[in-house]
């Protein structure tokens, strides 16, 4: 493949997901895969990423699990996973608009009691001793710096977020708990799945998909095979 083809579609997956989102002023409405939901400004909108609907397609939810979802943005991926038979859905943001835009979407559905909402980075909002059937992540795929919040939904500095992902998410799971994540390889596939085998994981990949010629998604499932001393 030529390599100066894959960085244009590579930019190209990237930026139009940018211009979408800045093109939207104030909150508006949106419906995706049978959801009504509202959306506020300058929050990442996981129907323009074609990886966060492969991902929001195939989320593997069994009826009755206890789900973490990490990365959640605005939090339309934790209401569909309730919406699949989660009994209990905690999702987490980091920054504060996209959170309290799933806050909202929540309480006007009235789901507070199923569908906890919570601010901060990672796994410190989670308490220790928390574990979960099932954990999605749809975590930034580029090796870049971001500018501005929204970017950080689609780029990493140096993958210290990836990195620390995969170093604790073990940790929050159950004895047969299993990891749902996507990623494109508009980023370091390789390193994803490197970073999840050398943390103790074994993958499958459950569902795949492209962008233009060049860009592959994927969506897998980890299961721990070791725990790491």
């Amino acid at each position: 493949m030529d390599k100066s083809l894959v960085k244009i579609e590579s930019d190209e997956f990237q930026d139009t997901i940018l211009r979408a989102i800045n093109h939207h002023k104030g909150p508006y409405f949106i419906e995706v895969l049978g959801i009504n939901y509202w959306m506020f400004e300058d929050c990442f909108n996981p129907a323009y990423a074609k990886a966060s609907l492969l991902l929001m397609q195939n989320q593997g939810v069994k009826k009755g699990d206890t789900v973490l979802v990490q990365f959640s943005g605005p939090g339309l991926d934790a209401r569909l996973a309730y919406e699949n038979g989660a009994f209990k859905v905690v999702s987490v943001e980091k920054f504060e608009i996209p959170y309290l835009c799933a806050k909202y979407n929540t309480l006007v559905s009235g789901l507070n009691h199923k569908i906890d909402n919570r601010i901060g980075d990672l796994f410190d909002p989670i308490d220790k001793n928390e574990k979960f059937d099932l954990i999605l992540a749809n975590p930034p795929f580029r090796k870049m710096i971001p500018k501005g919040k929204v970017e950080s939904a689609i780029r990493d500095n140096n993958y210290n977020t990836l990195k620390r992902f995969w170093s604790q998410v073990s940790s929050h799971l159950k004895s047969n708990g299993r990891v749902r994540a996507v990623f494109a390889d508009v980023g370091d596939m390789k390193l994803f799945e490197e970073l999840a085998k050398k943390n103790g994981f074994r993958s499958k990949i459950i569902a795949t998909s492209k962008y233009a010629s060049s860009v592959r998604i994927k969506v897998f499932e980890f299961k721990i095979e070791f725990k790491k001393k």
